[in-house]
């Protein structure tokens, strides 16, 4: 019997990787670096904006429109294991500065957009 393994050791190489990390990858290698959770329909088109400018930056930002509650749409986002979260209401579409959420904490942090553009990418570029 002759045996080829050239695709079962890809495969053993990504299961070890997602078991080390238990999901929650480093921002460079996260599929979704930022998720964009709007507070309610209104805000929908400032969510897309900005995901369209993070992507212009070359990072991984996902929008949540849908229509459920801020609660679910957070508790989603916690259990994907997403980097950074902004939840976008009145109070951050009328403001200059962003509300992030690291992930892991509770709190939230108050920061220009340039600032987290540039704290992302430097992130990204020191791999961690």
């Amino acid at each position: 019997m002759v045996h080829r393994a050239v695709l079962g050791s890809y495969e053993r190489f990504l299961v070890l990787l997602i078991e080390h990390f238990a999901g929650a990858f480093p921002l460079w290698l996260s599929p979704i670096q930022i998720k964009l959770i709007a507070v309610g329909e209104k805000h929908n088109e400032f969510v897309r904006q900005l995901a369209k400018e993070f992507m212009a930056q070359d990072i991984r930002a996902e929008s949540d429109i849908n229509n459920e509650t801020v609660g679910n749409k957070i508790r989603k986002a916690v259990e994907e294991k997403v980097p950074y979260m902004l939840v976008i209401g009145d109070k951050e579409v009328g403001s200059a500065n962003l509300m992030i959420r690291d992930r892991g904490k509770t709190e939230t942090r108050e920061i220009s957009k340039i600032d987290f553009i540039n704290e992302i990418r430097e992130r990204i570029k020191n791999y961690s």
